[in-house]
Order: C-alpha cells, then sequence, then structure tokens
C-alpha cells in the first residue's frame, strides 16, 4: 500500500489484492468493502472497480455469492410449505409455465421496440378492443 498526500489530505493507495481481499471479506458490498479499506466514500473504489477487469469480476463473483445463499433461503422456505414463498417463485421463476400476474405484449412503433404491461383483469372491454384495434392496425 502506498501512501501519498495532496492539499493537505493524506491518502492510502491500496493494492488490487487489497481490494480484492476487501471485496470478498464484503461480499461485493461497495460502501462496506470501502469501509474496510478506510476510503472515505466508495465513489473512487467504485471508479477503480470499473476500470479494472478483474476487480469487477471479483466483485460480481462475491455478488454472485449473495444470489446463491438467498436461493438456498428460498429453498428453505418453499421445503416448510411457506405459501407467500411458492407465490413468489412462481411469478419469478414460473414465468415460462405460465404463472404470470399480468400480460405482457410486444410489438412495434414507428420502428422501436415496445414492450407494453397490462393487467387485463382491470381494463374495461372498450380499452382491451382499442388496445386490440391499435395492434391490428399496425399490420
Amino acid at each position: 500500500m502506498g501512501e501519498f498526500t495532496t492539499k493537505g489530505i493524506h491518502f492510502k493507495k491500496h493494492s488490487d489484492a487489497e481490494v480484492i481481499e476487501a471485496l470478498r471479506a464484503t461480499h461485493g458490498i461497495m460502501s462496506q468493502a470501502a469501509k474496510l479499506l478506510g476510503l472515505g466514500s466508495a465513489g473512487g473504489l467504485r471508479n477503480r472497480i470499473n476500470a479494472k477487469p478483474k476487480l469487477y469480476e471479483v466483485m460480481m463473483e462475491a455478488r454472485s455469492e449473495i444470489v446463491d445463499l438467498a436461493e438456498t433461503v428460498m429453498v428453505q422456505k418453499l421445503q416448510m410449505g411457506d405459501p407467500n414463498m411458492a407465490q413468489f417463485v412462481l411469478r419469478t421463476l414460473g414465468r415460462d409455465r405460465g404463472y404470470i400476474t399480468e400480460n405482457v405484449l410486444t410489438g412495434t412503433m414507428d420502428t422501436r421496440s415496445v414492450v407494453l404491461n397490462y393487467d387485463f383483469d382491470k381494463l374495461t372491454l372498450e380499452q382491451k378492443l382499442s388496445l386490440e384495434k391499435a395492434f391490428i392496425d399496425q399490420d
């Protein structure tokens, strides 16, 4: 770790190895890693990580471990029969099996891609017909 002073403020320059250690110790949470390194804020650390592919890779791996842990908790709650967790899993991971709470239409208008999310149960018949007409008129 190198040190330097500029404009009367003392700074410590941490090695990539120290940054990697901090990222792993804090599971990739930038503010905690900055605090562990004794930095005043996470902004400079964020810039450094974004500029160095290896540091960015370590941060993403550390965050991935948190997601793995959350998925483990999710499975445990499912195994205990938690109905809220079952609904969450079906709405997110089960979407491709038809477990959705909204209808999603995709189309194009004026060369721009458009994704519209509608809860069709809340639309009036007139609104549904207008929406259908809008998509038919595109062709």
